[in-house]
């Protein structure tokens, strides 16, 4: 497995790259890696960072532009440092009134939409994806149901893991 970005892993996550070459070989990476995000607290800054990234290379392709991996540790702090705040002062969450609307994909392209519920008296979650094409047609959709989760945030990790297990199952080299 190859990771991009290091700059990121060194500044915001120092105990991360000790330990890529030992997980790169498990079949449960992301297991392990958001095991060990949450036992040192971190679970929160690591799913605001992988966002980052994903937000950043998403932007860098369609865009042509590229945030510095600092700039990306320093977002993602910040990001956490609010809701944290937010949270001590019992304030509710709010989207800011930004409102999202779907936008397909390029030309020849596939895109990956996934979505998570989480049952916090019974530690489950729900896991939804659709891939849908540059037509907006809908290729595929599954859905799934997982015990044993911790919190919210492991759920919509664990919605992302599932569609890109999903997407390289069968295939889809473009999502």
């Amino acid at each position: 497995m190859s990771f991009k970005y290091e700059g990121i892993w060194d500044e915001a996550c120092p105990w991360l790259p000790p330990n890529i070459s030992a997980w790169s070989v498990s079949a449960d990476f992301w297991e392990n890696l958001l095991s060990k995000a949450f036992q040192l607290g971190l679970l929160e800054l690591m799913g605001t960072l992988l966002w980052n990234i994903w937000f950043n290379r998403n932007r860098a392709l369609h865009e042509g532009v590229c945030r510095l991996p600092s700039t990306i540790c320093m977002m993602a702090a910040r990001l956490v440092g609010e809701v944290e705040s937010s949270r001590q002062r019992g304030l509710p969450r709010s989207r800011g009134g930004m409102s999202h609307v779907w936008k397909p994909p390029f030309s020849g392209m596939v895109k990956m939409n996934t979505d998570a519920s989480f049952c916090a008296n019974r530690n489950e979650a729900g896991l939804g994806v659709v891939y849908r094409n540059d037509m907006r047609q809908v290729l595929l959709s599954a859905i799934a149901r997982i015990d044993h989760v911790m919190d919210p945030l492991f759920t919509e990790i664990y919605a992302m893991r599932f569609g890109l297990i999903l997407a390289a199952e069968i295939w889809f080299s473009f999502v």
